[in-house]
């Protein structure tokens, strides 16, 4: 469950919030509305941890996946729609490097040991997430709404907002967060 208690938040005079307390249940189709500029964006940017409140506590459990799609979205770097949508993932994607490693090391010794159980926590965390069909869940994704194939290995920021949008919404829909 998420929890508000006597959150207060307020930018320059205007205070958005004073007092707020409110939980949000598991399980629960929960909607957040309100007119232009009523605070909205702020409190899921709060429940996202992009944004602190002024006074008053905000609880998420630790073990809980929260995904959040900001209005607008900046790209540093030249990545592919398939790539940030599998980013996430990256780890897990590039398992190869550590049975590299697991290779190289001398059987019996620390190094060995330490490589052998990061490869059981990564091949376990490989059945929790069905890794060894994460492309191409991705794939199905990014076809589902609309991002043209041939736009999946381009520059992402060569693609419209929509479609911008419609990759970062993918990439939520890969993590399957609890919270969205």
């Amino acid at each position: 469950m998420i929890t508000l208690s006597n959150v207060e938040k307020q930018y320059g005079a205007k205070i958005l919030y004073r007092g707020v307390t409110a939980s949000i249940n598991p399980k629960c189709r929960t909607g957040l509305v309100g007119p232009n500029g009523a605070g909205k964006t702020v409190l899921l940017r709060i429940l996202a941890g992009e944004e602190n409140v002024d006074a008053g506590t905000v609880s998420i459990p630790p073990d809980l996946r929260l995904g959040y799609l900001p209005q607008e979205m900046v790209f540093e770097r030249d990545i592919s729609p398939k790539e940030l949508v599998l980013e996430p993932f990256r780890r897990l994607l590039e398992s190869d490097r550590l049975f590299a490693r697991l290779a190289e090391e001398k059987p019996g010794s620390e190094e060995y040991r330490k490589a052998a159980r990061e490869v059981e926590r990564l091949q376990s965390e490989m059945m929790v997430h069905n890794g060894y069909q994460l492309e191409a869940r991705a794939e199905a994704i990014l076809a589902g709404l609309g991002v043209p194939q041939g736009a999946w290995e381009a520059d992402v920021r060569r693609l419209s907002g929509g479609y911008r949008m419609r990759t970062i919404l993918a990439r939520l829909l890969l993590v399957s967060p609890d919270f969205l």
